[in-house]
């Protein structure tokens, strides 16, 4: 299996993200808000939850806080990014495993299930074949009436490549004022070389196929990109 491109901006440019992040270009106050209210109604019994790709964990922690979560364990490449994340988990009141492995390698290789998956803008690195893959290994690991959330860049329904890019563009150089010129320059160049988005209704056949029995959108970004999905295993 392919695995998953490693992200520039993450890797390479962490105040970047770290600026879009705080200036909420992406959304992330706005869906995490959401993300707690989802898990607070919906899970009020002790669960399980791995989040793949969880970086510093920052928002995920601020979710998870106050809710019935009894395990966490968060997969990232990033030994500083785990790092942080242990800093950021340290208040949760349960118990919190981090492990420096690509999210395919962790897939493969441990038979863990989860009650919650979550993952947070890494998808849309992916080709469509590699979506698909993915989303079938998370199946497996999710406990019965378990559910993956997907937090990720989405084009519209039938809208090719090129038409996303040029949308998503002009949002990045209207709305991101407060990002520096030659970092803004570096956001775009890896949007552009790095987004491949699909529509949700893309995600909902894929589900389908799967064996996920419900598709529900938690979170409908404003500049419809920035979307929250929820898929559900019976």
């Amino acid at each position: 299996m392919t695995k998953t491109p490693n992200l520039e901006i993450f890797n390479n440019s962490w105040q970047i993200y770290q600026e879009i992040i705080r200036f909420n270009y992406m959304e992330h106050q706005d869906i995490y808000s959401e993300l707690k209210k989802y898990i607070t109604k919906n899970y009020p019994e002790p669960f399980s939850l791995l989040e793949l790709g969880c970086g510093d964990a920052f928002y995920s922690a601020k979710s998870l806080t106050d809710t019935a979560i009894s395990h966490y364990v968060g997969v990232d490449l990033s030994q500083p990014a785990l790092n942080l994340a242990k800093q950021n988990l340290n208040g949760l009141n349960c118990s919190v495993e981090l492990k420096q492995v690509e999210m395919w390698e962790f897939l493969e290789c441990y038979s863990l299930s989860f009650d919650l998956i979550l993952i947070c803008f890494a998808l849309h690195h992916l080709s469509s074949s590699q979506k698909q893959a993915l989303l079938n290994k998370c199946y497996h690991h999710l406990n019965a009436g378990g559910a993956l959330l997907l937090i990720d860049i989405f084009c519209r329904e039938r809208e090719p490549r090129p038409e996303y890019l040029k949308r998503y563009c002009n949002y990045v150089e209207s709305q991101w004022q407060k990002i520096e010129r030659s970092d803004l320059d570096l956001a775009l160049e890896h949007i552009t070389s790095s987004d491949f988005p699909e529509s949700i209704a893309t995600f909902r056949t894929w589900a389908e196929i799967i064996g996920f029995n419900q598709v529900e959108v938690i979170y409908n970004g404003t500049f419809e990109a920035h979307n929250a999905i929820t898929f559900y295993r019976k």
